[in-house]
């Protein structure tokens, strides 16, 4: 009863398994950890700059800096109040994206 664990077919006590699983517990084995990878987060910032998974770093660049051109404030002097909010909304998103991107790189 307070003896040695039983071994299983492989030679280690079931009992620190059974342990692991239950303080894990039983979805962890299904989900995938959010913070384990930056798989998602990292796709989604490379879907922001309209890059694929396998981007490079010097295509991250270059591409940043061509939609940025295209929605800085400071050059969008014509348009009207509702497209300048909308390019300035933009303009943010894309340069959180690369700054994050590059960051992690």
């Amino acid at each position: 009863m307070f003896g040695k664990p039983a071994e299983s077919s492989d030679g280690s006590s079931g009992e620190s398994g059974e342990r692991e699983a239950h303080a894990r517990g039983p979805e962890a084995e299904s989900k995938p950890n959010p913070h384990s990878g930056r798989h998602g987060r990292h796709q989604h910032r490379l879907n922001v700059l309209g890059l694929p998974r396998d981007a490079t770093l010097l295509d991250i660049k270059s591409r940043y800096r061509r939609l940025v051109k295209e929605c800085h404030p400071d050059l969008l002097h014509q348009k009207n109040e509702l497209e300048r909010r909308q390019a300035e909304r933009r303009f943010v998103e894309i340069t959180c994206a690369y700054q994050e991107l590059v960051e992690h790189w």
